[in-house]
C-alpha cells in the first residue's frame, strides 16, 4: 500500500494541472516538463545540503549521506577522506598506501644479489691424464665431481633466502630431492658459450664425440636439448642463480613437514625472478613464464642421468660415492644422511663465484 501511494505521489508531481478552458496546444511538453521538475527538485535538495552543512558544520560525518559528507568536507577544506582537519587526502595517514612497486623490486633485487653472492667457487675435474678415455673413467670422473659439487651445493642452499628457516628435516628432503638437477643446471649455464661441447668443470669439457667414446651420448643429447633451449632465451647469470634456487624448492619430495613454509619460499624467489625480467627485460612481457616452462625439462633430464647412473651402480663397474642415487627417483643412498646433516648443521664459510 505504501509503496503504491508513493508511486501515486510521483506520478501526481510530474503530471501538469490543467484549470478548465485550457486547451491541450498551450500544454508544455511532457519531457520538458519532467526536466523542469527534476531541475526543481535538485535546485531543492541542494539548498537543503548547504543549509545543513553552513548551520552545523561539525556534524559528525556518520550522520551526514556522501553528498553531504562530500561537500561538508570541500566547504570546511578537510581531508576528502577520513575529515580531519590537519592534512589533505594525499597525506592521509588512515589512507591505504597504494602498490609501491619500487618496493617488490627493491625486495626481488635483495634476493638475486645475495643468491649472487652465495654461489660457490669453481670447481676442477682433475681427471687422471694418464687413463684413456673409456667409459670407465668417465663416470668415475663425474661421479668424483658430483661428490665434491653436492659439498659445494649444501653449502649454497644455506645462503638461499629463507631456506635456513625451515626445519633440517625439510632442507634435507629439499636436497635429496633435486640436487641432480641443480647440478645438471650448473653444466648446462656453463656451457652456454660453448657451442656444441658439455661444461662439465672447467678442465672436463665433452663433445659429441667424446661422449659417443665413453658411453654417454645419450645424456649428450638430453643435456644439448637445454643448453639450445636456454641459448634461445639468453639466459643471464641473476636468471641462473634464481631458477637454480627455485629447483631445489621446487622437489616433489613427500616428506615435507611444512609445506606452507615451501610455498612462501617459492612464492619469493618467483617474485624475485618476475621482478628481475620485468625491470631487465621490459621487451619480454613474459620471459619470467618462458623460463619456468623449462623446468619440466631439466627434471626429466635429470631422470635420465638418475637412472643411467642407477644402471653403472647395479653393474659395479664404477666404485660409487656417497652422493651418487642410489634409486631412479633421484634420492641419495642412505649412507649420505649423516654428512648431509653434519654439513646443514655446520656453517661454512660463504664462497663467491670467482670469475
Amino acid at each position: 500500500m505504501m509503496r503504491l501511494r508513493c508511486v501515486v505521489n510521483s506520478v501526481a508531481e510530474f503530471t501538469p494541472v490543467v484549470t478548465s478552458g485550457t486547451a491541450a496546444s498551450e500544454l508544455p511538453p511532457s519531457g520538458v516538463l519532467i526536466g523542469r521538475r527534476l531541475r526543481e527538485r535538485k535546485s531543492v535538495h541542494h539548498l537543503a545540503v548547504l543549509s545543513k552543512i553552513k548551520s552545523e558544520p561539525m556534524q559528525c560525518d556518520r550522520t551526514m549521506t556522501r553528498v553531504e559528507r562530500q561537500e561538508h568536507r570541500r566547504l570546511n577544506g578537510l581531508c576528502f577522506y577520513c575529515g580531519d582537519s590537519t592534512h589533505a587526502i594525499s597525506d592521509c595517514p588512515k589512507r591505504t598506501k597504494r602498490f609501491d612497486r619500487s618496493a617488490v623490486i627493491d625486495l626481488g633485487t635483495s634476493v638475486v644479489s645475495q643468491l649472487l653472492e652465495a654461489e660457490p667457487e669453481k670447481i676442477y675435474a682433475t681427471p687422471d691424464p694418464s687413463l684413456p678415455d673409456t667409459d670407465v673413467k668417465a663416470l668415475s670422473t663425474l661421479c668424483d665431481l658430483a661428490d665434491r659439487e653436492l659439498v659445494l651445493t649444501i653449502g649454497w642452499a644455506k645462503h638461499i633466502p629463507g631456506f635456513s628457516s625451515l626445519s633440517l628435516a625439510d632442507q634435507m628432503s629439499l636436497l635429496q630431492g633435486a640436487w641432480m638437477e641443480i647440478l645438471l643446471l650448473g653444466v648446462v649455464y656453463r656451457s652456454l658459450p660453448f657451442g656444441d661441447q658439455l661444461v662439465y668443470a672447467e678442465d672436463y669439457v665433452i663433445d659429441e664425440l667424446r661422449s659417443r667414446v665413453c658411453g654417454l651420448r645419450p645424456l649428450y643429447l638430453c643435456m644439448q636439448r637445454l643448453v639450445h633451449r636456454y641459448r634461445s632465451l639468453h639466459l643471464d647469470k641473476e636468471e641462473y642463480v634464481t631458477l637454480k634456487a627455485l629447483v631445489l624448492t621446487n622437489s616433489d619430495s613427500l616428506h615435507i613437514e611444512d609445506a606452507q613454509s615451501v610455498q612462501r619460499l617459492q612464492d619469493l624467489l618467483q617474485a624475485a625472478l618476475h621482478e628481475h625480467d620485468t625491470y631487465h627485460h621490459q621487451d619480454e612481457p613474459r620471459r619470467a613464464g618462458q623460463l619456468l616452462l623449462t623446468l619440466p625439462l631439466l627434471r626429466q633430464t635429470s631422470s635420465k642421468m638418475v637412472l643411467h647412473f642407477h644402471g653403472v651402480r647395479a653393474q659395479g663397474a664404477v666404485p660409487m660415492h656417497k652422493t651418487v642415487p642410489g634409486n631412479a627417483g633421484g634420492k641419495v643412498r642412505s649412507t649420505s644422511v649423516a654428512p648431509t646433516v653434519d654439513l646443514l648443521t655446520s656453517t661454512p664459510p660463504r664462497t663467491q663465484d670467482r670469475g
